[in-house]
């Protein structure tokens, strides 16, 4: 009888090449996420209220490429698109996965708004190429409660990963920076094809498409 082992998967050996953005708010943990992604100390992480990342910057080990951002939600319209603009060139052709972090705490309209505005700027169909990442998983223990009954709770919080089809992994930060092999096999099931969620010719035809909107609505009110 033949016995199959299932595959493990590391930056070197996922099926797929991957170009990841990652997105969410300040000290959501975006670089810590990053690092566990890639296995090593690649991005710096603060412990302080501080933000360490100031710009957008990318690294890649084996076939995958993991880009940092700053908070790019007090950004202007055009500081924002000439930001994002710079997270496609980081992983040009434009990532192909894109990772909403968070940590595991009382989700805000605030929070949802930040999700929203995000993919109103781009597209709804960029939910499709999305996968929530609860960070500080320790503090389910602390609530008591397991991530299906977190995430069910809050209908705003509910809705959003609905949006992303009921993608989302937890992460302990605290753990170190070794890579999780469910966290990248779940990923790699996301990247079938080398689509790509963003680019800069999609970017072009949003920002063209909302400056037309714009148009429009003033006209209807004169």
């Amino acid at each position: 009888m033949l016995m199959y082992r299932k595959a493990v998967f590391s930056p070197d050996s996922v099926p797929h090449p991957m170009r990841i953005l990652l997105i969410g708010p300040s000290r959501a943990g975006k670089s810590a996420v990053g690092n566990i992604i890639l296995g090593g100390n690649y991005f710096t992480c603060g412990s302080g209220s501080e933000t360490v990342t100031k710009v957008s910057m990318a690294k890649t080990v084996g076939k995958i490429t993991v880009v940092d951002t700053p908070n790019l939600f007090f950004l202007n319209e055009l500081s924002w698109r000439h930001e994002m603009e710079r997270c496609i060139e980081l992983c040009d052709p434009g990532p192909n996965v894109i990772l909403w972090v968070t940590p595991i705490c009382k989700f805000s309209e605030q929070q949802q708004g930040l999700f929203h505005a995000f993919r109103k700027r781009l597209d709804s169909e960029i939910t499709k190429h999305m996968m929530i990442i609860f960070t500080n998983g320790r503090e389910l223990k602390k609530l008591g409660q397991t991530i299906n009954t977190f995430i069910s709770k809050p209908s705003k919080l509910c809705k959003v990963v609905g949006s992303c089809q009921d993608r989302y992994h937890v992460l302990d930060i605290t753990n170190g920076h070794s890579y999780t092999p469910e966290l990248l096999e779940n990923l790699s099931n996301m990247v079938k094809t080398e689509y790509t969620a963003i680019s800069k010719r999609q970017l072009k035809r949003c920002t063209r498409r909302k400056k037309f909107l714009r148009r429009r609505q003033k006209s209807i009110k004169h």
